[in-house]
C-alpha cells in the first residue's frame, strides 16, 4: 500500500525541523507551502492539483505539518496498513475533536457561527446541516484521503475559497481579529495577513473537511478516538 503525505513547512529552518523528523519515512514529502492568508489551506487550492502525479497512484494522500510532532503523536502508518486494508476508509484524520463543529469555533472565535453559516449558506449547505452535532470534527488538516475523495475536496475547497475571496457580506467579520492566541510576532502577521491579527480565514477552512466528508457520505475512519 502507497501513501504520500505532504509535510507542510514555510521556511528553511521549518523545513529542517520536518526533514529531521520524518527521515526515513518513506511516506513522507517535505515541501514549503508560501504562507498565505489560508495559511496551510492554500495546499487544496493549486499545489496538489499542479503536482497531481506525486499522488493519483497513491492509495492514500494527505497533509501534516512541520509542527505535527508538537501537537499530535505522529502517526505509525505501517501499523495503520493493516487496519486500512481491512476497513479501506474514504478518509483518515489525525487530529479529532469531542467538541461539534459550532460549539468547537464559537468558543474560541467570537464571531465564528455568523462566518460559519455565511460560508455554508453561499455553498448551498443548509444551515441545519452546517451545524449539526453529530459531525466529527477534526482539525489542522492533518488527514488523508484516496486520491478520489482528495480530488473532491479540492474541488469543494476551490468553491469556498472563492466564496471566502468574494463574498460581500461576510468581508468584514471575516477580516476581524479572530483572537487566536498566536505564536508568531505582529509584524509577521502583517506580513502574512496584513493585519497584527489572524483573521477567521484559515479557521474556516481548517474545519471545512469534517463538513464536506460527512455530508457526501465518505466514510471516515478516526483511529485515535471512538465517537
Amino acid at each position: 500500500m502507497k501513501i504520500r503525505i505532504f509535510v507542510l513547512a514555510y521556511d528553511d529552518q521549518s523545513r529542517l525541523f520536518a526533514e529531521q523528523w520524518t527521515e526515513g519515512c518513506s511516506w513522507a514529502t517535505v515541501i514549503e507551502n508560501p504562507s498565505t492568508r489560508y495559511l496551510e489551506n492554500q495546499m487544496y487550492s493549486s499545489w496538489l492539483l499542479e503536482h497531481i502525479d506525486q499522488w493519483q497512484r497513491c492509495e492514500y494522500v494527505g497533509t501534516l505539518s512541520w509542527k505535527t510532532p508538537q501537537k499530535i503523536p505522529v502517526p505509525d502508518f505501517e501499523a495503520l496498513k493493516t487496519h486500512l486494508e481491512l476497513r479501506k476508509p474514504d478518509v483518515v484524520p489525525f487530529f479529532p475533536c469531542h467538541e461539534p463543529i459550532l460549539l468547537q469555533g464559537q468558543r474560541h472565535h467570537p464571531l465564528f457561527r455568523e462566518l460559519w453559516v455565511g460560508l455554508t449558506r453561499e455553498l448551498g449547505i443548509p444551515e441545519e446541516q452546517a451545524i449539526h452535532t453529530a459531525i466529527p470534527l477534526f482539525f489542522c488538516n492533518y488527514w488523508m484521503a484516496t486520491p478520489q475523495w482528495m480530488k473532491r475536496y479540492i474541488e469543494f475547497f476551490k468553491k469556498a475559497q472563492r466564496v471566502l475571496d468574494t463574498c460581500e457580506s461576510i468581508q468584514e467579520g471575516l477580516w476581524s481579529d479572530s483572537r487566536f492566541e498566536k505564536d508568531i510576532s505582529d509584524e509577521r502577521c502583517l506580513e502574512i495577513f496584513g493585519k497584527p491579527y489572524y483573521p477567521y480565514h484559515c479557521f474556516l477552512c481548517e474545519r471545512l473537511p469534517s463538513l464536506f466528508f460527512t455530508l457526501e457520505g465518505a466514510v471516515v475512519w478516526h483511529p485515535y478516538i471512538k465517537f
